[in-house]
């Protein structure tokens, strides 16, 4: 079942948020980015993901709530990288680095929607094509995205494609927070991530081509702990940081698994990508009233983003108009008892 409803205007475009249910859970997204603005349980009051309670704030959506990010996500060192013996010169936007795609953001774009309003399995699909020569991006040609969102059964999926019409690295992500609880902090709930390494990040949280053991370290969520316990640890990376925002390279499993011991609620989250990026809001800094109508704080959800490698640590992964982009993850919700 799909159901709509208006939000805002800007640039005479209708914000749409579209809701998607199955009996089953309840996804609601909007035609603005495809940003994914709540995921719950049916008939359940408990957003899992973190939201504004302002939904105009979704216009400039400074946190990247819930978004989708494109062509590369993620911190490109110097905004750099080497193709076919070239140095490309990226747009760089913060400090140093070039992140999440620049100014041409997706999530500040409208897309055209699609939709299949089936009971048992809706879907939705958000199509925009951005032509990269009329912006300042560094990025060339034209790339066509296609967002894909299913439900089926417990389970939510997304699909992201990328089309280039010039070679270029493509590294798309969804970015929601979560916090299954919908409470004030995330270091109560327990996580395990099919990882034994993390990528290292230099001075200016740029990533390295070096690894770190998580054996032992506050990054080790081999087995399943309490964030609060192993986060007590510490880590030197922490004084870059402030605390965990790191790529975990995944194993086979290809899983992170977030359980919420007071709500009983859990979420398992598998990707076809390389690893995932664990971000623990290190700054949220109650800079934006969330929909629990209260401040934000930091630690008070964690950003699950799966994804490939990032640029430049000796993995770069090009696509072209024969070669497109394709990565799919899927979130499983339940209630434990």
């Amino acid at each position: 079942m799909i159901t709509t409803k208006k939000l805002w205007t800007k640039d005479k475009q209708d914000c749409i948020e579209y809701t998607m249910s199955n009996q089953l859970i309840e996804v609601k997204a909007l035609n603005y980015g495809g940003v994914i603005t709540s995921f719950k349980l049916f008939n359940s009051d408990k957003n899992v993901v973190v939201a504004y309670d302002d939904k105009s704030l979704y216009k400039e959506n400074p946190f990247y709530l819930g978004s989708h990010i494109g062509p590369v996500a993620g911190r490109v060192k110097n905004g750099q990288f080497e193709m076919d013996g070239e140095t490309v010169q990226l747009e760089v936007n913060d400090n140093e680095n070039h992140l999440h795609g620049g100014s041409t953001r997706l999530d500040h774009l409208f897309f055209e929607t699609l939709y299949e309003d089936d009971d048992r399995f809706p879907a939705l699909v958000f199509i925009r094509t951005v032509d990269y020569d009329e912006t300042d991006s560094g990025y060339k040609g034209q790339v066509k995205y296609i967002i894909t969102m299913k439900l089926v059964a417990n389970t939510l999926m997304i699909n992201h494609k990328a089309f280039p019409t010039h070679k270029m690295p493509i590294n798309m992500v969804n970015h929601m927070y979560f916090n299954l609880q919908q409470s004030n902090s995330v270091l109560d709930h327990v996580m395990e991530v099919g990882a034994n390494n993390i990528l290292e990040l230099d001075e200016n949280m740029a990533y390295t081509s070096e690894t770190i053991s998580v054996v032992n370290t506050a990054f080790d969520f081999r087995t399943a702990n309490i964030i609060g316990s192993r986060i007590k640890k510490g880590h030197p990376q922490f004084d870059i940081t402030r605390n965990i925002d790191h790529f975990f390279v995944l194993e086979e499993k290809k899983t992170v698994t977030l359980f919420d011991p007071e709500s009983q609620q859990a979420i398992n989250i598998t990707t076809t990508g390389d690893g995932v990026v664990l971000y623990l809001a290190n700054y949220f800094d109650e800079q934006f009233i969330n929909e629990s109508k209260v401040p934000a704080k930091n630690q008070s959800a964690i950003a699950i983003e799966p994804c490939h490698f990032p640029l430049n640590i000796g993995k770069d992964q090009f696509y072209d108009a024969t070669t497109p982009f394709d990565m799919t993850t899927t979130y499983v919700l339940k209630k434990t008892r």
